[in-house]
């Protein structure tokens, strides 16, 4: 079963760096298909990302670019859905440049690195792990809504098709916010919190622990060893390369 990846790809920050390490992680991780990508930024940064793809070793296809950052994920997220009613895949998997607005953050990085382990190193397996499962994310959030935290997740293009168009539900976000709702209620959430707006979906959390709150600074700094998988299997080394994979695996017993 295949998967195609969706990359929204903010140019703001570090983000030449981020690329660098995520198309890395998906590299070493065995992917060898096509990563379909939106660009937000300028005619000489789309360059440059093509430029990190080709020393990357990873084959990328640019099905847009936008200008204007306060658009958000939204461009992406659109041309994925849109590929999905048209059935041309079968399998998606989305992530992005996350962190990258708030550069100097250790919680992003580690919150970022995090996600890569799960979602870029194991691209290649997770159309199987999906199996009967809607979408799957390495934590699956569940207030206001149920979401995958950090919003990179894989999902079924079957599943995604019955969602309602995701310009639409951003538009009238604000009807569906839970009221009361004292985070997530701005427009660029909706974003996050499209993947399960209906309510209806199978979901599937990657990590093992149902109480683990990657969104907190003091959960990570309750869990050094967690740290350490991340930065071993979703970051990059102080040489470029990603971790041993010994360590990696003794990080996952």
């Amino acid at each position: 079963m295949n998967i195609t990846p969706y990359y929204h790809v903010s140019a703001m920050g570090n983000w030449q760096s981020v690329v660098t390490e995520q198309l890395t992680v998906l590299h070493d991780g065995g992917f060898e298909g096509i990563v379909k990508s939106v660009v937000c930024g300028s005619e000489m940064d789309l360059h440059k990302f093509l430029e990190i793809a080709n020393a990357t070793q990873v084959r990328v296809e640019v099905i847009g670019r936008c200008m204007d950052s306060s658009d958000y994920e939204f461009p992406t997220l659109a041309a994925m859905q849109q590929d999905c009613l048209d059935e041309r895949c079968d399998h998606v998997l989305y992530f992005h440049t996350k962190g990258v607005s708030q550069s100097a953050c250790e919680l992003r990085k580690y919150w970022r690195w995090f996600m890569n382990a799960y979602m870029l190193r194991d691209c290649p397996k997770l159309a199987a792990v999906l199996g009967e499962h809607d979408f799957c994310g390495p934590v699956i959030a569940h207030l206001p809504m149920r979401h995958s935290c950090g919003n990179y997740f894989a999902a079924s293009a079957a599943y995604l098709r019955k969602l309602p168009l995701i310009e639409v539900f951003r538009k009238t976000y604000h009807e569906w916010i839970k009221a009361g709702a004292t985070y997530y209620f701005e427009e660029r959430h909706a974003a996050e919190m499209w993947i399960d707006c209906l309510g209806i979906a199978k979901a599937l959390q990657l990590h093992p622990d149902p109480d683990c709150d990657i969104a907190q600074e003091e959960w990570w700094k309750k869990h050094p060893e967690i740290r350490e998988f991340a930065r071993l299997q979703g970051g990059l080394s102080k040489n470029g390369a990603t971790g041993m994979r010994g360590e990696i695996d003794r990080w996952r017993s």
